[in-house]
Formats: C-alpha cells, structure tokens, sequence
C-alpha cells in the first residue's frame, strides 16, 4: 500500500493549495496532485485500495471537504461537501449529513443521511444524474421519504418536519451497519442504518429515546415539584454511539446540558 504526504501552501489568488505526494514504494512511483477547494484543514487520508485515495479535509465554516484522487492518473476525480463524515472500518465508502439548503432561511433546512461507495465512480453515487454539484452526491439512505422519491431535498412545510441528526455517525466493525440520533417535532430517535444487502437497498430501524433516562437528577427533583407537567420539546444531543452486544443493541452517551446529565443508555434494536 502507498503512503501519502499533504501540504499547503497560498497561490496567487490567495487560495489555499492543498499538494498530496502519494508513494508507492512497490513500484518505486511517486504521484502528486494539487487541488484549492476550500479545504482548510486536514482531517485524515483514506486509502480505499491501490488506485483511490480520499482527502478529508476541514472548512472554516466547520464543514467537511472530501477530495477523491485517482493515485494511478493521478487527477482528482471528485470532491464531496458535508457534514460530520464517518469513513466505515472497511475505508470503501463514507456516511455524511447534509443540510438543505446549505445557506439561505434555516425554516426551510433539513438533514438528509447520505453514504459515497468510494470504489465507485461519481456517476453511480449520484441518484439524481447530477454529477456537477458537490452537494448533489452520494446514495440518499434516510429519510426513507427522500430515498424513495430520489430527492436530495424535500422542503420541510414548518418547523415540526425539519430534521436535525444530533450526533455521530457510527459504523459498527463489519461496516454494514451506522447508526445516530435523529431529532425532529421535540423528539429523538435511535436510527440505525443495514447496508448488508448494498447501498441501494437499505434496512431502517428507528426507536424512539426515552427522555427522562437522561435526565439530570436536578430535573427530576424540579419535575417532582411541578403541579403540571409540560410538554418536553428538547432533544437529546449525544457525545458518543458505540454498537454492542454483537451489533444488536447501542450504547448512547449523552451530553450534559438543559435538563440532561452526561449519561450511557443501551437501547436494543428490535
């Protein structure tokens, strides 16, 4: 397997110029690839076999920038723009939520769920035979409506059908399963993501978080004290999904804030 170096540098327009070395030492090559596309910080290398090798890399605004490279053309073949992007144990394909739109009135924003089979051409990850659009890209895996309809973007009609994932992306060790928390009208939801039967046909299950398993004990002395009960509208932002019990149950850690605690619930998938 090749090894790859990354560097920057500023070019005339004062860009940032990402330069990628790749040597193969097997074969005694070295190829090397420049590319400005925003990229502002590198995350990692990902080689996905002999050929392919993907740059994750950081944006100011806090968003991910995956630039695809083919080692023997040594060309860059595809650039991916999203969201907290989790490269599956197997390094031969990438989960990454995306927002619609990505600027413009947040009443009309979502979160859609989407997975890039790295192995595969730009062509056969996009699902909408738009291959000119970063955004644009990869296989539409949740919501089950927008993957059935081949949508990329389905206007929410208020608030109550926005979408926000309130955590990781977690792949299990066999990369055929991801899960993460889905938050929309007030409540939180386990989903949990089966990819073993290929990226077009995938299994969803959905559970929804038991609220008061994460509460802080200050809250509960505070419900306690309450003569009517209000309807609770936050929703539950996780630090850490891990998979268990043979990928049959996940461990859901919760951050500390509002009327939660830092706390671990395992929840089984049914």
């Amino acid at each position: 397997m090749a090894n790859a170096t990354v560097t920057d540098t500023t070019d005339s327009a004062g860009s940032k110029l990402i330069s990628v070395e790749i040597r193969e030492k097997s074969r005694g090559t070295v190829t090397k690839v420049q590319f400005a596309n925003r990229t502002d910080q590198l995350v990692g290398l990902h080689f996905t076999d002999e050929r392919k090798l993907t740059v994750h890399g950081r944006l100011s605004s806090g968003g991910d920038m995956l630039t695809l490279i083919d080692i023997s053309k040594g060309l860059t073949i595809d650039t991916i723009w999203g969201w907290k992007a989790s490269f599956s144990p197997n390094s031969r394909m990438v989960a990454y939520q995306f927002h619609f739109p990505p600027y413009g009135l947040q009443q009309y924003a979502t979160a859609v769920l989407l997975i890039y089979g790295l192995a595969e051409t730009p062509q056969a990850n996009s699902m909408d035979d738009s291959v000119d659009n970063p955004r644009n890209r990869g296989y539409i895996v949740y919501p089950e409506a927008n993957r059935v309809a081949r949508r990329y973007y389905i206007p929410p009609r208020n608030e109550d059908e926005q979408r926000h994932f309130t955590s990781p992306i977690v792949w299990n060790e066999k990369s055929d399963r991801l899960c993460f928390l889905d938050s929309i009208a007030g409540k939180t939801y386990l989903a949990v993501i089966d990819i073993s039967q290929g990226l077009r046909n995938p299994r969803i299950k959905t559970r929804e978080l038991d609220k008061t398993q994460f509460y802080s004990e200050y809250h509960r002395a505070q419900l306690r004290a309450l003569r009517v009960q209000k309807p609770d509208l936050t929703v539950i932002n996780a630090k850490a999904l891990r998979f268990s019990d043979k990928d049959e149950s996940v461990e859901i850690t919760s951050f500390s804030g509002g009327p939660y605690e830092e706390r671990t619930v395992k929840l089984r998938i049914d």
